[in-house]
């Protein structure tokens, strides 16, 4: 065989790998498209599942919560949920509602990347709830990460009492918003003070609201947007 035959035929084989690695390339981005077109389409599905979250009086409501979070752990899910309407939180009793935030506090120590150790060291509630959630929820993505607030964001509204949120604020702030609330004023200084002291030495927040309430000031006040409503709805 002459040198140019030679030339010939390695040119033909390199042409012919070269063709190969194209078409492997293109096959292998087709593939990646439809796993991630797939990926994507189960994920969207688990966020409807979350959104229409189950009902917290029904006696496999929990069943429903541990369902979800298996499905975020896999990325998929196969059945469906005991049911679907998640009521507010006055239908709720105060057993269910607590189970709830700790399911919330284990959604959100996941996310947040906490070692399931030190998750376990700062949780209050149950060890067992925590460690199931994360050996449920295995290793943190993101997309598991974002179902996972999605469903502790959920839960979250669907559970908050408006006690909840007067917890969350300072008792400075605490001590403004009632009076603001309830007077239309807020505190002077000498007010402010006593009250923010007679927190500190342990007078509960709801202590506080009712003294208030029933305080002269409020009493008069209330007599005088009474009147005052009247009056207008007369019309003089």
């Amino acid at each position: 065989m002459t040198e140019d035959a030679e030339l010939d035929i390695e040119i033909q084989q390199t042409e012919q790998e070269d063709a190969l690695e194209e078409e492997s390339d293109e096959a292998s981005d087709v593939g990646l498209s439809d796993v991630s077109g797939e990926m994507g389409e189960k994920v969207q599905q688990i966020e409807a599942l979350i959104a229409r979250n189950s009902d917290l009086l029904h006696y496999r409501a929990f069943d429903d919560i541990d369902f979800i979070i298996e499905a975020i752990g896999r990325k998929d899910y196969s059945g469906s949920p005991a049911l679907d309407v998640l009521p507010s939180h006055d239908g709720i009793d105060r057993e269910r509602r607590e189970k709830a935030k700790d399911y919330i506090q284990c959604l959100n120590s996941w996310a947040e990347g906490k070692d399931v150790e030190d998750a376990v060291a700062e949780f209050k509630a149950s060890e067992k709830l925590l460690r199931s959630t994360y050996a449920q929820l295995g290793v943190l993505d993101e997309e598991k990460k974002q179902l996972a607030l999605f469903l502790a964001g959920n839960l979250g509204e669907k559970v908050a009492s408006p006690e909840d949120a007067i917890l969350e604020v300072s008792d400075e702030e605490f001590i403004n918003y009632v009076y603001n609330a309830i007077l239309g004023r807020g505190p002077d200084d000498d007010d402010f003070n006593l009250r923010l002291m007679e927190l500190k030495r342990g007078k509960t927040r709801q202590e506080l609201i009712t003294e208030i309430l029933e305080s002269r000031e409020s009493g008069r006040r209330m007599v005088s947007e009474i009147a005052k409503s009247i009056k207008d709805s007369n019309g003089s």
